[in-house]
């Protein structure tokens, strides 16, 4: 999860007029300037520029074309040139093309629920991987939904990275899309038209062919994150540590309708929680096997008990520090000095998990 992929980054540019619909704001512009950067996966790249003397062969000889103010990485100057090397920098790598721009965030967010991508519910000073999934999967989702509906590829709508933004004393990501061809081709531009119409093609009791194959029993029952039936391609490989389909439904409903809370009201009826409950059962319970602690259950929230803490698993997008709902009432019960584990970092890091319960269990 630590790999960083080359992405696309938005420039700043002139003032965007924003619009409420649901509880979305959207934006769409028709001149941005955007960026593809490789930053070689946040450490950049060094070299300096230099005569090259074209390359060493075989017989440890220079052979090819000389040429001037070469940009060469410092580990391959001494192969390609005589002359000393400039002062040393390091840059990222950059090709940029004004084409259509659309960002979408939520207008506000439910109490009780975290969707700030940098703050973490362990650890506030930590990413939050949860976050970020649910906004990269909201996009990928989003797009697969769209390009379903217009019958076009996929890869015509590219998605950047999200923005960072303060809204009512919280955070969330912003998420950006923008046209693959320069100068645009239309299509974040009818999503942005059809917002509404978009939400209700994913999220409606009769979704589109896309979101009805998401949603699906089948689907449902043999998919735990994702998967190539759903929101995994070839393409976003980079993000597949990320990626699930829960996530990215809740984040696009959150979206929709400020009251949905992700089960913190007790209600699991939508399609990506119906499942929920069992999913954390199941994964309380080959995390206690695995390593000897005791299963247990709060209210209505599975946990553990590790013979000095108690542990309680809980939906990724909750927010553990302003508990609220079934949550609240659960750590009640547990009692003082409970620990909150969530079903995210559960099924894709168990022993990682592990690890930090570790640092405050006694042997």
């Amino acid at each position: 999860m630590s790999t960083r992929p080359s992405s696309v980054a938005e420039s700043s540019g002139p003032v965007i007029e924003q619009h409420e619909i649901c509880n979305s704001i959207i934006a769409f512009s028709s001149e941005c300037r955007v960026w593809r950067v490789n930053d070689n996966s946040g450490n950049l790249f060094r070299g300096s520029r230099v005569d090259t003397n074209g390359y060493l062969n075989g017989n440890g000889q220079f052979t090819g074309k000389h040429l001037k103010s070469q940009w060469i990485l410092s580990d391959y100057i001494d192969r390609v040139s005589q002359s000393p090397p400039d002062n040393e920098e390091t840059i990222a790598i950059a090709s940029g093309k004004t084409t259509d721009v659309l960002r979408f965030r939520p207008k506000t967010v439910p109490d009780g629920l975290n969707l700030d991508p940098s703050r973490s519910n362990l650890n506030p000073q930590e990413p939050n991987v949860c976050a970020k999934a649910a906004i990269y999967s909201a996009a990928f989702l989003l797009r697969s939904a769209v390009a379903k509906e217009m019958d076009i590829d996929s890869d015509e709508i590219e998605i950047c990275n999200y923005r960072r933004l303060e809204i009512d004393s919280s955070y969330i990501g912003e998420i950006t899309m923008n046209d693959r061809l320069l100068n645009g081709a239309g299509f974040v531009n009818w999503i942005a038209d059809n917002w509404k119409g978009v939400l209700e093609n994913i999220l409606s009791a009769e979704p589109g062919p896309f979101a009805r194959q998401i949603l699906h029993k089948d689907h449902r029952k043999n998919c735990d994150s994702a998967c190539y039936d759903c929101i995994k391609v070839y393409r976003n490989m980079a993000y597949h540590g990320l990626l699930d389909w829960r996530l990215g439904i809740s984040y696009l409903r959150i979206m929709d309708n400020v009251t949905h809370l992700c089960g913190l009201d007790g209600q699991f009826i939508e399609p990506e929680l119906a499942d929920w409950m069992e999913l954390a059962r199941r994964l309380r319970d080959n995390f206690s096997s695995q390593f000897h602690y005791t299963p247990v259950a709060w209210g209505e929230l599975y946990g553990f008990d590790t013979g000095n803490m108690r542990v309680i698993v809980n939906h990724p997008l909750c927010d553990t520090q302003n508990p609220k709902g079934i949550l609240k009432e659960a750590i009640a019960e547990a009692g003082n000095g409970v620990r909150l584990l969530d079903t995210f970092n559960l099924l894709r890091r168990p022993g990682w998990c592990y690890t930090k319960l570790a640092q405050e269990v006694k042997p």
